[in-house]
């Protein structure tokens, strides 16, 4: 028979030693060893991963012919069945790092809009905006992949563009919002939260994320971390302070994310009031948003 030396020139023992290391190393090879029906030749197939490599040596002429190929989807199975899904789905699956970036608004007894009485809290929703970022965030996994449990540590911050020209008051007893009369470029209310959400996801294909389906439900709580304002304008430039703004120091709500392959969209309400309770108006918060690395 005709040697193959298009895949290799090294000597029988050499190759069969490299292919045993090979086995030992990844642990998923398998060796077949046959001869054939006219007893001439023997045959050894070494499996390593999805590739096939056959060493036939003619028992009559001694020569050695080796070649490499790679084995169609189930080969090997005598059922035909791949088990590369319980290979890939570890039963914890740590990523490193998600984020988030929507629009948020103020609601008000579950309303958009606001009644007069807090027109000064107006805000712009295409420049109010939230960003999160999501650390190492965990999918604790059961049923194959199909069922989890995801969990997180988030930094949420929320920033709302007032529409109107008006300030807030730092160091104040109670929510003290003043009409202004300087025509702000940007005046903003800027928040961060330090969050855990816990969330129930479902996947349909999760062993193929291009082809998944998926969506995960659940809540979330948090502490304040910091607030500022960031006003600027002509008339006195870019002015920055910092204060609690009487926020409330704890923050909890409802979570959804959803999505197919590597779009996900996500929604966040909190169910905490935005201040602190007897200390300003009773808003809530509502966000949507994509996340911008895919499913989290």
């Amino acid at each position: 028979m005709k040697k193959n030396i298009s895949f290799y020139s090294i000597s029988l023992a050499t190759f069969v030693a490299m292919a045993l290391l090979l086995i030992g190393l990844r642990g998923q090879a398998q060796s077949v060893q046959n001869t054939d029906n006219e007893g001439q030749n023997d045959t050894t197939e070494v499996i390593v991963g999805n590739k096939v490599i056959t060493i036939t040596i003619d028992s009559i002429t001694g020569k050695k012919d080796v070649q490499v190929t790679t084995r169609a989807d189930g080969d090997g199975d005598e059922d035909g069945d791949d088990d590369n899904e319980e290979k890939t789905i570890r039963p914890v699956d740590v990523g490193v790092l998600n984020v988030d970036l929507g629009a948020n608004w103020l609601m008000y007894n579950n309303s958009l809009n606001l009644p007069s009485t807090q027109s000064n809290f107006e805000t712009i929703p295409l420049r109010s905006t939230n960003l999160a970022l999501h650390v190492l965030p965990t999918h604790f996994n059961m049923f194959k992949g199909h069922v989890s449990f995801l969990t997180a540590i988030t930094f949420d911050n929320n920033k709302y563009q007032f529409r109107n020209n008006v300030s807030m008051v730092p160091g104040q007893p109670n929510v003290t919002m003043l009409k202004d009369s300087v025509g702000f470029k940007k005046n903003k209310l800027n928040t961060w939260y330090a969050q855990i959400p816990l969330m129930l996801c479902f996947q349909t294909n999760p062993t193929n994320p291009k082809k998944n389906f998926h969506i995960s439900l659940g809540g979330f709580a948090g502490l304040f971390l910091a607030a500022n304002t960031k006003q600027k304008s002509e008339e006195r430039g870019k002015v920055v302070l910092k204060d609690d703004f009487n926020l409330n120091p704890m923050r909890y709500g409802v979570t959804a994310r959803i999505g197919y392959g590597n779009l996900e969209l996500y929604s966040t309400y909190t169910l905490s009031p935005v201040f602190r309770e007897g200390q300003g108006p009773s808003f809530n918060n509502i966000n949507f948003g994509i996340a911008l690395t895919g499913m989290m």
